[in-house]
């Protein structure tokens, strides 16, 4: 006995917008993390902390925390509507 795949749910633009939103948030924030983790002196990405790349001092946290924290926050906030959408939240 084989089992089909259950159908596709179809899907508005705004909702599909908002699902890559969500995958491009992750992709920026690992490219921002990796660029500055490499033009942070001395930083390791093994042993120290993501959050000491924002923190008061470092030489690019301003970076870090607009770009992505906040990117990264905001994509999350579209990808939540978007799935509560997606699943019938309205």
């Amino acid at each position: 006995m084989t089992h089909s795949p259950p159908p596709a749910v179809p899907c508005d633009p705004v909702t599909r917008a908002a699902a890559l939103s969500g995958i491009a948030g992750i992709l920026v924030y690992a490219v921002i993390v990796a660029g500055l983790g490499h033009l942070t002196p001395g930083y390791d990405h093994m042993t120290q902390l993501i959050s000491e790349l924002g923190a008061v001092g470092a030489p690019y946290a301003a970076v870090m925390n607009i770009l992505g924290s906040g990117i990264f926050g905001l994509s999350d906030i579209v990808f939540a509507v978007g799935l509560r959408r997606a699943l019938g939240g309205g």
